[in-house]
């Protein structure tokens, strides 16, 4: 194969291209790496420059016709804001049809058959892409008052699935390859159904580890309304600022009364989650994804009815995300180790807008997937640091498997990124078309200031 057609199908296949082999991703040399992601950036590029409407704007702005190398990608990178700059006014007076107006300029995708003026909800405006597009939008949570929808197409979701299983099955496995037959009981201690990416997941994660509903157990089968969270999420804001906010009642009230005894029973569930989950699953071998809080309050739930080692040793169990606000024991890590039975925890990083996860590996760094470029900016500049040596900024990235929206994102998180080798191996070539991308991506919890530049954002018109 050409380098092109190499580069394409890196984009467009990792799993296949790595030959579902999460080892094999990680042991290209840098300077075949380089060439393969750039020469995918140029196609990505070419592909959807005149596709998205943002993107479009933007490269027509800073009269950018062609990548030529990696920086140039960088004047296009967008503020994840862009994904919530519309009037929040669109979703209080239920103008759905323009904020699919909005959304369309964010998307290859033609949302021309999407009844938007059928829709009075954002959950009926969400199941409506479902429904009439390749789309299944997700939202965020809106803690911040504010939420963002990011319009991943089905395609893209299967992808995304795709190469988390290998990356997880392969981090797993000695020989770092996954085994594409081999299923698990999917352990899934939260909501089953929502419009959040944690909640889109669920189906993919049925289809890709559990392969059927028989072997997917979730705490609970109830759904999250995306107006509940919505409204929730400007009340806490509200409140922050002191401020009474002033919303029409409807059902509202009961609806959030609803869903504030759903997180209550998530919350304090754990006991009884143990419980149906160990006497079904004991000895099997399983698949969790969990926030270390609740996995701590499993473990700490079985343990105390002494159970311990309950499933397979060679079962899966990832977390990440870091506390969500909650103190954990020191030895936190030890405790779900011993009561799910396995040696280790895999440890993520990721963000909704990435196809994809990088795992902490037993150094203590997170390698960046080698579909994904990343970019350390200068917080005051935005400038990108040079990509050799240690530098502290501004995360973003190019997602090349990104292919119905624009796979440039500057994120709020402060990284680390160490361009060296690390002492885990990962780094060294052993043949051609094999690759590893050596960085290190340590998050901490400083967040830089949104930076509102035209160079990292732009908000879509609505006329």
């Amino acid at each position: 194969m050409t380098i092109s057609q190499d580069a394409r199908k890196l984009a467009e296949d990792p799993v296949a291209f790595f030959e579902h082999s999460h080892k094999r991703a990680h042991e290209l040399g840098r300077a075949e790496l380089d060439q393969l992601q750039l020469e995918a950036l140029r196609w990505r590029f070419a592909e959807l420059r005149n596709r998205i409407g943002v993107l479009t704007a933007l490269a027509d702005e800073q009269d950018v016709k062609d990548i030529t190398t990696f920086e140039s990608v960088v004047p296009l990178l967008l503020a994840h804001t862009v994904y919530k700059s519309y009037p929040v006014s669109l979703i209080l007076k239920k103008k759905f049809s323009l904020l699919t107006k909005w959304l369309g300029r964010l998307t290859t995708v033609d949302l021309g058959a999407v009844p938007a003026d059928e829709c009075d909800s954002i959950d009926s405006w969400l199941n409506a892409f479902d429904q009439n597009t390749a789309l299944q939008v997700t939202m965020s949570s809106g803690t911040t008052g504010a939420v963002s929808f990011l319009p991943r197409s089905t395609r893209e979701w299967d992808r995304w699935w795709r190469q988390t299983r290998m990356t997880l099955c392969g981090a797993a496995h000695a020989d770092g390859i996954d085994e594409p037959d081999e299923m698990y009981d999917v352990v899934w201690p939260t909501f089953r159904r929502g419009y959040t990416v944690q909640y889109r997941t669920a189906p993919w994660v049925m289809k890709h580890f559990a392969g059927s509903e028989e072997h997917f157990f979730a705490m609970s089968d109830e759904m999250v309304s995306a107006d509940v969270l919505f409204l929730a999420g400007r009340l806490r804001a509200a409140n922050a600022r002191g401020e009474q906010l002033q919303i029409e009642e409807g059902d509202f009230r009961p609806r959030l009364a609803k869903f504030e005894r759903m997180q209550h029973e998530i919350a304090h569930g754990a006991g009884a989650f143990v419980d149906r989950i160990a006497g079904k699953l004991s000895g099997r071998r399983v698949l969790s994804i969990g926030a270390p809080p609740v996995l701590v309050a499993m473990a700490q739930d079985g343990i105390s009815k002494g159970m311990s080692g309950v499933f397979e040793p060679n079962s899966i169990i990832t977390t990440g995300g870091g506390a969500k606000g909650a103190t954990l024991p020191d030895d936190w890590q030890k405790i779900v180790r011993d009561f799910m039975g396995v040696d280790r925890l895999i440890d993520l990083y990721g963000m909704s807008e990435c196809n994809g996860s990088h795992v902490l590996c037993g150094h203590g760094r997170y390698h960046i997937q080698p579909w994904v470029i990343p970019f350390v900016l200068d917080p005051d500049t935005s400038a990108p640091y040079p990509r050799e040596g240690v530098h502290v900024g501004r995360f973003a990235f190019f997602d090349l498997t990104a292919e119905t929206y624009w796979g440039g994102f500057v994120s709020g998180d402060e990284v680390e990124l160490d361009w060296g080798a690390c002492a885990c191996g990962q780094s060294s070539p052993i043949s051609r078309r094999i690759s590893s991308v050596t960085a290190k991506c340590a998050v901490v919890t400083t967040r830089f200031p949104v930076l509102l530049s035209r160079k990292l954002m732009l908000k879509p018109s609505i006329s």
